[in-house]
């Protein structure tokens, strides 16, 4: 069973191009501020610039809008600003997580990114205005959700802060402001609803972990307080939440996308959803 979703996804969406791509292009973007990141925390660097909060929206991107190979340097630079605050979060969260591969060189490497993101900030006051916004959309969603949990509003009703989907959203838009596509709105919400599933395979792989730490998990949104106590001991239950969630999310997106996807490319989706099936049950399974 796969411990990082990231790769998980390269192997489901056939990414490794356009990981190896992003992964490149970011460590080239950091070198620039010193040579410690080739001599020391080149590891770091390489690792963090490969994980899910990047290359997984770069690639449905592309893969959405056709770019051609030989495009996709410039359009990787175009999003730089996004793409490093994005995958600055996986560094955060697994300091936070207390995964043990994280340490001092790892946040050396954060920030480092937070200083090219603030210098690239001179001259392009949009994007970092997208930034703002999109952090300011997550913060008003959980802090509204704390509040209603606190008088009890909610019920059983769990609401996940969305927080994959929004990064990814945000790298959309700096997409397509360099690169105006019809239907720009449809392919900045496409593109949320993918990062949605890119969550719900990675809440697959750490649901039960999450259900003994009661972390936030995407697959809680559709189970009720009993059906909640019963998955902790039925498999096939969290399988079928997994399943339901999945459907949602792929329905929504297959809508924004009508107009804007060719027929090859909702074919290759609509295979990608099946291993996203075989994959969920395989891994849900085995735990």
């Amino acid at each position: 069973m796969d411990k990082y979703v990231s790769d998980a996804l390269e192997r489901i969406l056939d990414a490794t191009p356009v990981r190896n791509q992003v992964s490149q292009q970011v460590c080239e973007h950091l070198q620039e501020y010193g040579p410690l990141i080739s001599s020391v925390l080149g590891q770091s660097a390489q690792y963090f610039s490969s994980k899910c909060m990047g290359y997984p929206s770069i690639w449905f991107l592309f893969r959405v809008c056709d770019i051609p190979q030989e495009q996709w340097p410039e359009r990787i630079e175009s999003v730089m600003q996004s793409l490093l605050f994005s995958l600055s979060t996986s560094i955060a969260d697994d300091f936070i997580d207390g995964d043990e591969r994280v340490g001092d060189k790892d946040m050396y490497v954060f920030y480092i990114m937070m200083l090219a993101i603030a210098e690239r900030s001179s001259g392009e006051k949009s994007r970092l205005d997208n930034i703002k916004q999109t952090c300011k959309g997550l913060y008003d969603s959980i802090i509204q959700s704390k509040i209603a949990q606190a008088k009890g509003e909610n019920g059983d009703e769990y609401v996940s802060t969305d927080r994959i989907g929004s990064f990814f959203a945000m790298i959309a838009r700096d997409f397509v402001d360099a690169l105006p596509q019809q239907n720009d709105h449809n392919l900045i919400e496409a593109t949320r609803y993918f990062g949605r599933i890119c969550c719900l395979i990675d809440d697959a792989i750490d649901f039960t972990k999450d259900v003994e730490i009661q972390g936030e998990n995407i697959i809680f949104e559709v189970m009720d307080k009993a059906t909640f106590e019963q998955s902790k001991s039925d498999v096939q239950i969290r399988i079928n939440a997994a399943l339901q969630v999945l459907d949602r999310e792929y329905s929504t997106l297959s809508k924004l996308l009508e107009s804007i996807w060719s027929q090859d490319c909702q074919q290759q989706f609509a295979q990608i959803r099946l291993d996203i099936v075989d994959y969920i049950t395989t891994t849900m399974n085995a735990q």
